[in-house]
């Protein structure tokens, strides 16, 4: 039960009791009562004269940068993985600057360029106008005949097509050379070899009738005139041997020349006429006849000793009429 409230004219009333609340928050003044929960500072903290400490953050390595700034381009991160780092990479930008700068490197030529830019881009890169206009050296020794120079044309043609420079030029004819060269030399190894395997076969096989069946080769081709005769035995086989280093094509070209001509051709320049000519060998075969010993007789030799001179008495009975 509360007290009486006492009060007169210009006194304030004094209450007892709970003060009623009327949203305003109180104030409280002088020492506050110790409750147990520590007191949360607010604002700026006091200068203790201490300064804070940072510590730093771990630098990115240099794979991780790669993969950063490749953003996932393969062909991005192939590149920068040509360089061991950040400082590399710098230093090659640099490198590529200073080269543009004098003039070390080119635009590249345009994938479909303009004839006047394919004219421009040629003349700023040391490429001649058309493939008559490079100047180069061609290797001496090499083949100037007129299907040689046929060829050089080409290659300049090609050169100039796939726009390669003077020097490109003569380092592709050099080398073209030095393959043509080892060929040839291949060639008259093998050439040699064959012709010698031939010599060897054929004086076996005709003894001394050798010299005798060439002489008749000869004979016959030269009918035909120089040309002919060179062109055929100059002529090569499949395989590249000589067509006169062949024994089979010689052993037919002598059974040809036999029937067309059994007449054998002796030593050039003899000055005996074809009649004494086949005299004089029949006397020498006769005189093989009259000794049943002789090869005329016996031996590898007889059998062409005996056609031949029959062939040489028909022809010398012609010859005389």
């Amino acid at each position: 039960m509360s007290e009486p409230t006492v009060s007169d004219a210009g006194t304030p009333a004094i209450t007892t009791g709970t003060p009623p609340d009327t949203g305003v928050p109180a104030i409280t003044t002088g020492a506050q009562p110790d409750t147990g929960v520590p007191t949360i500072p607010t604002g700026t903290p006091p200068d203790t004269g201490t300064p804070a400490v940072n510590t730093p953050a771990k630098p990115e390595d240099w794979a991780s940068t790669r993969e950063r700034y490749s953003k996932g381009d393969a062909k991005v991160l192939a590149k920068l993985s040509r360089y061991s780092s950040q400082d590399a990479v710098i230093d090659a930008l640099l490198a590529a600057q200073t080269k543009i700068t004098a003039g070390g490197l080119k635009e590249p030529l345009p994938d479909k360029p303009t004839p006047e830019q394919l004219a421009a881009w040629r003349a700023d890169n040391g490429i001649p106008s058309a493939p008559s206009d490079y100047e180069v050296t061609i290797p001496e020794g090499m083949d100037l005949s007129e299907e040689g120079q046929a060829n050089i044309t080409g290659l300049l043609e090609a050169a100039h097509g796939a726009n390669l420079t003077a020097k490109q030029v003569e380092a592709t004819l050099g080398y073209l050379w030095k393959v043509q060269e080892a060929k040839l030399e291949s060639d008259r190894t093998r050439d040699a070899a064959t012709l010698k395997s031939a010599t060897d076969a054929m004086s076996t096989e005709w003894g001394s009738e050798y010299g005798l069946n060439k002489n008749l080769i000869v004979g016959i081709l030269e009918r035909g005139g120089e040309d002919v005769r060179d062109g055929i035995l100059g002529a090569r086989l499949a395989d590249g041997t000589p067509l006169g280093n062949h024994p089979g094509v010689l052993r037919w070209l002598a059974n040809i020349a036999r029937e067309i001509d059994p007449t054998p051709t002796l030593t050039p320049n003899s000055g005996m006429s074809s009649l004494e000519g086949v005299g004089s060998r029949l006397a020498t075969i006769q005189s093989l006849m009259g000794d049943q010993t002789s090869k005329y007789w016996k031996g590898p030799e007889a059998k062409g000793l005996q056609d031949e001179f029959l062939r040489l008495t028909e022809k010398q009975r012609v010859l005389k009429r």
